[in-house]
Formats: structure tokens, sequence, C-alpha cells
């Protein structure tokens, strides 16, 4: 069963991206981070309270928009953040913004 979840989560994530691509992201990068934080939020603080499959398989999809809302986001920071009419020192931090975790700074 828990694999079963697991593929909801990766099928909304590459609905998500899909869906993007297709007909280009509307809201700014920013906003989709911070829609991606919302959705995380509410899902860590409602998964405690809920059990029934029906619940999991919600929650799961909330995961998957979280995962692909937050990381189409700072893609999309990466990338006006690295534009060529930026200043020449800042144009590695967009790219930076994912990898900023201590685990991926060695």
């Amino acid at each position: 069963m828990i694999g079963f979840f697991w593929v909801i989560g990766v099928i909304v994530e590459v609905g998500l991206c899909m869906m993007v691509t297709r007909l280009g992201m509307k809201l700014p990068p920013l906003a989709m981070v911070a829609c991606g934080v919302v959705a995380g939020v509410v899902r860590w603080m409602l998964f405690p309270l809920l059990s029934a499959p029906a619940a999991v398989f919600a929650m799961q999809t909330l995961h998957g928009f979280t995962f692909g809302a937050a990381h189409l986001g700072l893609v999309g920071s990466s990338r006006l953040l690295s534009r060529p009419v930026g200043r020449p020192r800042r144009r590695g931090s967009g790219a930076r913004l994912s990898g900023s975790s201590p685990r991926s700074a060695r």
C-alpha cells in the first residue's frame, strides 16, 4: 500500500511539471515556492490527524504538489537570477538556492 501512495505523489509531481511546461508558468517563481511551502505546512499539520486511506491519498497528492511547486519555483528563480542582465557576481546565486542545505555544502 505504501508503494501505491508513493506513486500517487510522483504522478502529481510529473503532472504539475507537464502542466507548467505546456501552459507556461503563470505565477512568479517565488510565488510557486510559497505555494509549495504553504501546501507543505498544511500537509504536515493534517497528516498526524488522518489515517483513512482516502485521507492518505489526499495527503500524498498534496505532497506531490508541495515538492513540484517548490522545485519549479527554485528552477524558475535560478533562471531569473542567472540572466545575463544581472550583475556578474550574482549569476550563480539562483542555481545555488536549491543546493543550500548543509549536506550539499561540502
